[in-house]
């Protein structure tokens, strides 16, 4: 985990000042770091007589590029999916080296906040939740492209070539820990690839890439709103969107209630895939690997949440023994 001390983000302040004289984007009075988010580092920023605005800073260089964020503000717009404008994207700088990104504050209330509420004190429960958000994606998904990878950055003919590149990054990521021999890397990739080859015929789609209730906020009108879609912006198949908002159904589901197997069917009826809750799980359980991998390093260092390294090793042992393969020693 990347240490921003005071310091640190007083510098950012001033260079983000100097850029919003320069656009037009009107005088910041504060910025207010937000705790959802898992990956990069997001503020509210308020304004002197003037709509609040959503900064990211990415932590990575490898972010979708600016003409990734247009295309696909424009393609949600012509779909009337609500969305947060993207106001600006900014590239690698002295200041801000991996780039940011400002959209606009989508007024309502975060869906986890409202879950707390519930419904009778205008929020929302979980079974209505996992319904909208199934209508939505749905709305998402009809979003098509003819090639794989980020919009407006690499394209990839197929989707197996997509993800043995992504695979290839995220192992990258894990390798200074030390926890895969090359030989571990090869195994997974292959059982990986082999379940992805198996829909391999499906569309690419428009995916979010972190659906969660951390990314989705409710609008006056009660209905679900997608946030923060710097972390996918890419174009792969619907269950690539679908496995990853079921990884973290794990987590807040099973350790509260035991409902996370109840809410994935409500999510896939709202959806209309209600027929595939069983013939998806191998593929499923794949894209689950493959999203722990990548969360290894980043929580390694978490000092913040110590146990969510354990956690995640406690989970990738579950995913390996569910796909039937060898447990890398490091984890025996």
């Amino acid at each position: 985990m990347e240490l921003i001390t005071p310091e640190r983000e007083q510098t950012e302040r001033q260079e983000l000042t100097k850029v919003f004289e320069k656009k037009g984007l009107g005088q910041i009075n504060s910025l207010t770091r937000l705790t959802n988010g898992e990956y990069d580092r997001v503020y509210r920023i308020d304004r002197e007589n003037d709509l609040p605005l959503i900064l990211k800073i990415f932590r990575n260089k490898d972010e979708p590029i600016r003409e990734g964020f247009e295309i696909i503000n424009t393609r949600l717009i012509e779909k009337g999916i609500p969305t947060a404008d993207v106001l600006l994207v900014e590239p690698s700088s002295e200041v801000f080296p991996t780039g940011f990104m400002v959209t606009s504050f989508i007024e309502g209330i975060d869906v986890q906040d409202a879950i707390k509420k519930g419904e009778k004190e205008g929020g929302i429960e979980y079974p209505e939740y996992y319904k909208k958000l199934g209508g939505l994606m749905k709305q998402v998904h009809s979003i098509t492209f003819p090639m794989f990878g980020f919009v407006g950055g690499t394209e990839y003919p197929t989707y197996v070539e997509y993800m043995k590149e992504r695979l290839a990054i995220s192992f990258g990521w894990a390798r200074p820990l030390n926890i895969f021999t090359a030989e571990d890397e090869r195994i997974i990739t292959n059982h990986v690839l082999s379940e992805l080859e198996n829909w391999s015929r499906l569309p690419g789609v428009l995916t979010h890439g972190d659906v969660s209730p951390n990314n989705c906020r409710l609008n006056s009108q009660s209905e679900p709103v997608l946030i923060d879609w710097g972390d996918g912006l890419s174009s792969q198949i619907w269950l690539y969107d679908f496995s990853i908002m079921t990884y973290w159904m794990h987590w807040i589901h099973e350790s509260e209630s035991g409902d996370a197997e109840k809410y994935r069917e409500i999510f896939l009826k709202a959806y209309g895939k209600e027929d595939m809750k069983d013939s998806i799980r191998s593929v499923e359980n794949a894209i689950h690997i493959y999203n722990a991998i990548g969360l290894f390093p980043y929580y390694k260092d978490d000092i913040d949440h110590p146990k969510k390294y354990d956690n995640t090793v406690t989970r990738f042992k579950e995913l390996i023994a569910n796909a039937k393969l060898e447990l890398p020693a490091y984890f025996k």
